[in-house]
């Protein structure tokens, strides 16, 4: 025979009973004893897998203080610019402090470059140099 004489046919299984034979497969697997022994473990280890990842999802995320010396006057301000910017940030209701989610904490503080904290005065001792190359007595302080 050669290659030109050889008919090769092939039958195609429809989806449908691919899916049944899926299926059967899948209920004979658990019809067997081992299986059916350890069912109530499997199904608490699912039970406790899907919990922790609604715990995971749907809780908030951790909040830290921002600025912890807002002045009144600022806050509104300072909440307004993060959140145009996409920054999840609240006042909190105990304290009263700005405080925003943890992973946009160096983003926050980078989109409010302005110090927020009161200045304090606190005397500096300034002295003036005559000479780079001059000893520390010539060092005096200037009042």
């Amino acid at each position: 025979m050669t290659d030109a004489n050889v008919v090769t046919v092939t039958q195609t299984v429809p989806v449908a009973a691919r899916v049944n034979q899926g299926i059967n497969a899948f209920r004979n697997f658990l019809r067997q004893p081992a299986v059916v022994r350890s069912m109530p473990m499997i199904v608490v280890a699912a039970v406790i897998a899907v919990g922790l990842l609604a715990i995971t999802v749907l809780r908030e995320p951790a909040y830290v203080v921002l600025f912890p010396q807002l002045e009144e006057s600022d806050k509104a301000t300072v909440l307004q610019t993060l959140t145009d910017k996409g920054i999840k940030a609240k006042l909190d209701g105990t304290t009263g402090q700005m405080t925003g989610p943890r992973a946009d904490f160096y983003r926050a503080k980078m989109l409010w470059p302005r110090p927020v904290c009161r200045k304090r005065q606190v005397p500096v001792m300034t002295f003036s140099v005559k000479c780079l190359s001059a000893p520390a007595a010539r060092l005096k302080p200037q009042s």
